[in-house]
């Protein structure tokens, strides 16, 4: 990749002194945090405090590896883009209705901390919110069958 002028290069979201040799020269920068590897790793549950559930640690996590890139992005001279993966804050537009989604509400709160501390950053950031990725439709979502008397179509849902 690197003679179509493209260099990958590795850091460690929850090592911010990771971030800045990584991002050093970028032009852009594409931030996804993952709040399910941590969920569904078994040696997550010696980490939580007293009292900490599994989902309020992972979206602790995910926002402050999002605060860590914010930080160390902020730094980057010629950096002309930050694209950041989002979900929307459940509990905020279900107006307190929804509470504790939190795979969805780290990611939100993590693009909220960005615009707010880092205006300058967020005036180069574009957010991309993904309803959902079609893997989810093979293995995660319980789908059942339902056909439509209308429709010669059935859909898992």
């Amino acid at each position: 990749m690197k003679e179509k002028g493209i260099e990958v290069a590795q850091a460690d979201l929850e090592n911010p002194s990771s971030l800045p040799a990584a991002f050093q020269g970028a032009t852009a920068i594409f931030l996804t945090t993952d709040f399910w590897a941590p969920f569904y790793n078994p040696s997550t549950k010696a980490l939580l405090k007293d009292g900490e559930t599994l989902g309020e640690y992972c979206y602790a996590k995910e926002l402050r590896q999002v605060k860590n890139v914010a930080e160390a992005a902020s730094k980057v001279e010629g950096l002309e883009r930050i694209v950041v993966s989002s979900l929307v804050d459940a509990t905020k537009l279900s107006d307190g209705k929804y509470k504790g989604v939190y795979h969805w509400d780290g990611k939100a709160r993590g693009v909220e901390y960005l615009i707010e501390k880092y205006p300058e950053l967020a005036k180069k950031m574009s957010v991309v919110y993904v309803g959902n990725y079609m893997s989810n439709w093979l293995h995660d979502l319980k789908l059942r069958k339902v056909c439509h008397s209308s429709s010669q179509y059935c859909w898992r849902y």
